[in-house]
């Protein structure tokens, strides 16, 4: 996805009319085909999407193969925004307030994009592409932990820093959160507050 603030040194205003044109039709392809899913709870058709996004098949095809093709895009955009606010986080001054951010910032996500990301990986499209975006996102997931309490995997053996990153992101990842929050019925404070107990006694 393209992002018209990481262009170096070039604003809106220096990028070629057809090009901003291609980036702005490709951004509401994107955004309808996220809306739908969430209104929906399914795979949009190619008729639904041109729909919402007031744009022609033709235009959509030009931009992406086919609708499972977009799916993949729709998914790469929403790891771009997760990957974000990964590198916008500063691990705090203690274990506590490492495991209040680190908490925190995986359930503001899982709250806003873990529907939407779930649905996407249970569509029955699956291709390699989206496998790969998958596994990517649990690579971040696990570097993002590694980061945060580097500080306090230090001491440990490489064997156990590799067995407490997998629990970790274990533990604040999106079917985690599915779990806690849709089949337990649990409030998000709930959620935050036994996420934060068990990643203590994870890390002490």
């Amino acid at each position: 996805m393209h992002n018209l603030h990481a262009d170096s040194g070039m604003g809106i205003a220096g990028i070629d009319g057809r090009v901003l044109r291609g980036i702005r039709t490709r951004e509401a392809i994107i955004a309808a085909m996220r809306e739908l899913f969430l209104t929906s709870g399914r795979e949009p058709t190619l008729k639904e999407i041109t729909g919402c996004a007031a744009v022609s098949p033709r235009i959509v095809l030009k931009h992406y193969r086919d609708v499972g093709g977009l799916l993949v895009a729709l998914l790469d955009h929403l790891r771009d925004e997760i990957v974000a606010r990964y590198a916008a986080m500063r691990p705090g001054p203690s274990l506590d307030d490492r495991i209040a951010g680190f908490v925190a910032l995986r359930l503001d996500l899982c709250e806003r994009l873990a529907p939407l990301w779930l649905r996407a990986v249970q569509m029955d499209r699956h291709t390699s592409q989206m496998d790969r975006l998958v596994r990517r996102g649990y690579a971040d997931l696990r570097n993002v932990a590694a980061h945060t309490f580097a500080e306090d995997l230090r001491s440990v053996s490489f064997a156990l820093q590799r067995d407490l990153l997998d629990q970790l992101a274990l533990h604040v990842d999106a079917y985690t959160w599915r779990y806690h929050r849709q089949i337990c019925g649990r409030t998000p404070a709930e959620t935050d507050a036994l996420i934060r107990s068990s990643l203590r006694r994870l890390l002490t």
